[in-house]
């Protein structure tokens, strides 16, 4: 089993009828911070892992992928060029409330 197994499973056994709701990472290759070819590699690493918690969420009904877009504006970012900004934050937040709430309705 992978990490991401062993703690889903541990989750579940705490709380079987749970419904997890895991994080895409945000798209790194586009922050400003980075610069080719590290851009490139943090694109491709990205898009590898993104597709690889869709395939799991896909094999795991008790897990759904959370469906975030951060917005690639200046803004979006904290003064370091790597951390969200506040405003980041709370367009996650609002789609992690909507999902939740979206889960809650079919349940």
């Amino acid at each position: 089993l992978t990490t991401t197994e062993r703690l889903i499973d541990s989750l579940l056994q705490a709380s079987p009828n749970a419904k997890i709701l895991l994080t895409p990472l945000p798209p790194l290759g586009h922050f400003p911070r980075f610069r080719q070819p590290l851009a490139g590699m943090l694109r491709r690493r990205e898009a590898l892992f993104n597709q690889a918690l869709r395939q799991f969420c896909h094999h795991h009904a008790a897990c759904e992928l959370l469906a975030l877009q951060l917005p690639l504006t200046p803004d979006a970012l904290a003064s370091d060029g790597f951390h969200p900004s506040a405003i980041s934050y709370q367009v996650w937040a609002e789609v992690a409330c909507e999902q939740i709430l979206a889960l809650h309705v079919r349940t």
